[in-house]
């Protein structure tokens, strides 16, 4: 590279060295530091900068690694302080495919000073986390209580806020991402069209229903006043008198703030 002094013409040749290393679009404390090497491998030997510039530049280096090691620093609190609470995330592999992860943040690991999440046995880097709730871990206990007992409770449609009450045995609770959930089986409801993805409506609804014994499936139920979509495992289906048909159905998530009666 050719440096032309300002007080004459002529020319010094620097040769400089040039190393791989990863690049990003953020500068970093090794930048800097290359940076300020190379300025002074290529300085005119005629006219050299002042010293105290490069003792200035020294000195906001050192404060950059200061605050660059207690970024870390308070990465790794940061990450410790999640433990036991519940988080989501979203991991993006080599390919660009996006997978979503949640649960309970089980441990932290530290691997050279970066500290990773494992949610729900998944390691997760602390920058892919997009979400963290927390909760009272009483709560859980007092929402397993609930299991094998009859609860009476509401279910809902986010769309159209209409809601109708379902009861069934509870056997199981569910930590959702905004709502906790009772797991209820044994809910009998009516049904009022299938919303299923495989399901056709040239397809006749009792035929497929019994075709689908045991399986999850999408449907709206009523109760001829008002219509709420749910999807659960279909345990059974009968056609009544009237033609209409009855559904039980199996694992049905029943919001923890819509139950109104546990016996």
């Amino acid at each position: 590279m050719s440096v032309n002094s300002v007080t004459n013409s002529t020319s010094y040749t620097t040769s400089t060295t040039t190393s791989s290393r990863d690049t990003s679009s953020e500068l970093g404390k090794e930048d800097f530091l290359n940076l300020l090497v190379t300025q002074l491998k290529n300085q005119d030997p005629l006219d050299p900068s002042d010293s105290t510039e490069y003792v200035s530049q020294l000195a906001q280096f050192s404060v950059l690694e200061q605050m660059s090691n207690l970024n870390s620093r308070i990465a790794v609190l940061e990450s410790m302080a999640m433990t036991g609470k519940y988080a989501t995330a979203s991991i993006t592999d080599s390919t660009g495919s996006v997978t979503s992860v949640e649960g309970t943040v089980d441990s932290v690991t530290l691997d050279d000073g970066e500290a990773s999440l494992v949610i729900d046995g998944t390691s997760v880097d602390l920058d892919d986390v997009t979400s963290v709730y927390d909760y009272d871990r009483s709560d859980l206990f007092s929402m397993a209580s609930m299991i094998g007992k009859t609860c009476e409770g509401y279910v809902y449609d986010a769309d159209t806020l209409d809601v109708m009450s379902v009861e069934g045995t509870v056997s199981g609770v569910y930590k959702g991402t905004y709502e906790d959930y009772a797991i209820v089986d044994g809910v009998t409801a009516t049904l009022d069209s299938i919303t299923s993805d495989d399901y056709s409506s040239s397809e006749d609804e009792l035929e497929y229903l019994n075709d689908h014994i045991g399986e999850e499936i999408s449907v709206n139920i009523t109760d001829s006043e008002k219509t709420v979509p749910v999807t659960a495992v279909l345990e059974s289906a009968d056609e009544g008198d009237d033609g209409s048909i009855s559904l039980t159905l199996n694992n049905v998530k029943v919001p923890i703030d819509g139950i109104y009666s546990v016996n």
